[in-house]
């Protein structure tokens, strides 16, 4: 059952890490070289819609994918490495929805009314947000296989 899950949350996580990577350096950075002004800004926030949803969904089979995977590694509960890096796992992944949140129901809000003055702002925010969203789950990608391989 071990296998399973720690194959299930591998795949998972590789498949939020590789969109999120997707989309901070292919899909935001080349749209507005290939439609121009309001057609690149329509686009990007049309192709992002809905997704909260999927998004919320994802991390969710992460988190529970990883909590049984903590429950049937109770052997390493007295180390206390493999504490402090699930407990470093616990807040990345607790800053990631943090920002997760702030740009979905913040930023992306303000982004769908700002005015063609204000976008280049919110694309910048954007930017930001969004590649602090994928170190966030980068490291926790990283810090899953060294618990996985060291431990």
């Amino acid at each position: 059952m071990n296998l399973f899950l720690s194959i299930l949350h591998g795949l998972i996580g590789a498949c939020w890490l590789g969109s999120i990577f997707y989309s901070a350096t292919i899909l935001n950075p080349k749209t507005p070289h290939l439609l121009e002004g309001d057609r690149a800004e329509d686009f990007l926030l049309k192709i992002t819609h809905g997704n909260r949803r999927r998004i919320i969904a994802s991390y969710c089979a992460v988190l529970v994918t990883g909590i049984a995977l903590l429950f049937g590694k109770q052997e390493h509960w007295g180390n206390q490495d493999w504490i402090w890096i699930n407990a470093i796992k616990v807040g990345f992944s607790i800053l990631y929805i943090a920002v997760f949140s702030y740009v979905s129901w913040y930023v992306y809000p303000w982004r769908v009314f700002a005015s063609r003055e204000e976008l280049p702002l919110y694309r910048r925010k954007n930017t930001q947000l969004r590649w602090m969203m994928f170190l966030c789950v980068a490291i926790n990608f990283i810090l899953g296989v060294i618990c996985h391989h060291v431990y």
